[in-house]
């Protein structure tokens, strides 16, 4: 072999030497990068799920509001409906004691059928 043929084979020899030391570097590179981007998505993934459970349990907060919200209403209704039957009751309780007492100077001797109602 001449000198120059055995330095095409050294060069033949390094270049596949520095392909195989690139090649592992690109494939050791590639792999870091994945890893980097995997851990990246599964953070993004841990963010989302923690953000849709917050937003589950607001979603439920405010259907208990919503409920509690209606049970109140219907409290107050309930508690209307009673004091306008107490306050019936009472007309009628002043209506039959307060004919035997004649009305003092100074007291409202009004009809009691002339009341506003509760709700006015």
């Amino acid at each position: 072999m001449e000198l120059g043929e055995m330095l095409a084979v050294f060069n033949l020899a390094g270049l596949f030497i520095v392909a195989f030391f690139g090649w592992t570097g690109i494939k050791a590179a590639k792999q870091q990068i994945m890893e980097l981007v995997s851990r990246d998505l599964a953070e993004v993934r841990r963010q989302i799920r923690t953000s849709m459970s917050a937003m589950d349990r607001l979603r439920d907060h405010v259907a208990d509001n919503r409920e509690d919200i209606l049970k109140i209403e219907v409290n107050i209704a309930t508690m209307q409906d009673e004091l306008e039957a107490m306050s019936r009751k009472l007309n009628d309780f002043m209506r039959e004691h307060g004919s035997l007492d004649e009305p003092e100077d100074g007291e409202d001797g009004s009809d009691p059928s002339e009341q506003s109602h509760l709700h006015e």
